[in-house]
């Protein structure tokens, strides 16, 4: 007979503790007995292992002796959701006005202001953030969110500009006090312009942000002043004409262009035109506003004959006293007179200005002199002519 000797060495008993039951996001230590190694089912090899799991998770261990002998024990960890925490209706307020906080998750509420509801109405003064965790009653999870209500700056809405235009005129306005800008034109920059025909208010809305102010500006239209002149006229050349005009009481008038006028600021100027013109007078009113009117003066240029009369008596009785080169449209002239011996006695490049039978100041005898004239005409025509003049005393 032969014998041979078993030996049954005890197997450990496997054992693990722990929490079985995390939050999501959260984490856990679980703790095995029983033997001298271990091998868990995450990887570890130590008897605490940690875990993290994103959702419900299953957990074994091998637990070993020294005999070699294992056993194997398992854990469940449930991961329970976090509840919503999640705050809608914060923004922008204007300062004064109030705004709901709320949430659409369920549990129990925790806000920052002290309230245990699920919304509350705030009415910061300042830009301010509000808190909010919200736990679950079952789970003991909780989560939190927070949300910031900014409070605006009020506007102060204000408007510059012009508040009295003439009829006709451009009224330019600017508001301020604002990002953005609504006016009653439906005008949207800060700036605007406008042609009223009577005395308007403007009105613009200034905003910033969700805030509001309003402005107005009343504006005047002030109207023209009432300005009239004579009809056109045909006059011949060298005449004058008294061209009046009419306008508002109060009124000041300027006429334009200065030429051939005895007066440029009077209501009645004579005018006594070289050519065919249009006068026309500005009249201004006490508000600056003014108006034109204008005449036109047709020249009729009938030139006829240039002629130096044959004889004059300078004698001082205001009767042909002086000898003058005749003509409608003489414009200049170079009029010489010469005495029998051929002495000149007389030159004139003026048309105006004529011999008054003198001599370097002194009479000369009575006789027959001699002339010679080159006289331009207004029509650019030149007339030349010489003859006998007979001075009679």
């Amino acid at each position: 007979s032969a014998t041979y000797a078993v030996t049954v060495n005890p197997a450990p008993t496997a054992s693990v503790t722990g929490t079985n039951s995390i939050c999501a996001g959260g984490s856990t230590t679980l703790v095995a007995t029983g033997g001298g190694t271990y091998a868990w089912s995450s990887g570890g090899t130590s008897a605490n292992e940690t875990v993290s799991p994103s959702s419900t998770t299953t957990y074994s261990v091998i637990v070993t002796n020294a005999s070699a002998c294992s056993d194997t024990a398992t854990i469940t960890v449930t991961v329970n959701p976090l509840p919503n925490a999640t705050i809608t209706g914060g923004g922008n307020i204007c300062s004064g006005q109030s705004i709901t906080l709320s949430t659409p998750g369920t549990g129990n509420y925790s806000w920052s202001t002290g309230s245990t509801s699920s919304s509350i109405s705030v009415s910061p003064s300042t830009t301010t953030t509000y808190s909010l965790t919200v736990t679950d009653p079952v789970s003991g999870c909780s989560s939190g969110s927070s949300a910031t209500v900014t409070v605006l700056a009020p506007p102060v809405a204000s408007i510059t500009g012009i508040s009295s235009v003439c009829a006709g005129g451009i009224v330019s306005l600017t508001a301020s006090g604002g990002s953005s800008y609504a006016w009653s034109t439906g005008a949207n920059s800060a700036s605007m312009s406008d042609a009223p025909v009577a005395g308007t208010t403007y009105t613009v809305v200034v905003s910033n942000g969700s805030c509001t102010d309003t402005a107005t500006f009343a504006v005047t239209v002030n109207p023209l002043p009432v300005i009239s002149t004579i009809p056109d006229t045909t006059i011949n050349y060298g005449q004058t004409i008294t061209i009046g005009a009419t306008s508002s009481p109060g009124s000041t008038l300027s006429w334009s262009p200065s030429s051939g006028l005895s007066c440029t600021t009077c209501a009645s100027p004579d005018a006594t035109p070289s050519a065919t013109t249009t006068y026309c007078v500005l009249a201004t009113d006490g508000n600056g506003c003014a108006d034109t009117a204008c005449v036109t003066i047709f020249v009729d240029i009938n030139c006829g004959e240039v002629f130096v009369p044959n004889a004059f008596s300078p004698n001082n009785d205001s009767k042909n006293d002086v000898l003058l080169v005749m003509g409608n449209c003489v414009t200049g002239i170079n009029f010489q007179v010469f005495d029998r011996w051929g002495e000149k006695v007389f030159e004139s490049n003026d048309p105006s200005m004529g011999w008054d039978g003198t001599y370097n100041g002194k009479p000369l005898d009575a006789g027959v002199y001699v002339y010679q004239l080159e006289a331009t005409l207004v029509t650019g025509d030149v007339v030349q002519k010489k003859g006998n003049i007979s001075l009679i005393r």
